[in-house]
């Protein structure tokens, strides 16, 4: 095994915030076959506990973060 190269990659949220239907995308990590699995909210915790599923962002190759403040 060589491991003089450091080998760099992003990580992305794995929800993906359609118009229609929030999902989650799995991804086996042998075959790499995705499956989609539709996420639902239940009513009540959306309505009263304010609940939401969104995505929380990136860390791109460069190490950056999607939701930190950039500057001017």
């Amino acid at each position: 095994m060589d491991t003089s190269v450091v080998k760099s990659f992003g990580i992305r949220c794995p929800i993906v915030d359609s118009t229609r239907t929030k999902f989650a995308l799995k991804i086996d990590p042998t075959t790499k076959d995705t499956t989609r699995i539709d996420l639902k909210l239940p009513v009540l915790q959306a309505l009263f506990g304010g609940g939401s599923i969104q995505n929380h962002g990136h860390i791109d190759e460069e190490g950056k973060k999607s939701w930190e403040k950039r500057g001017r």
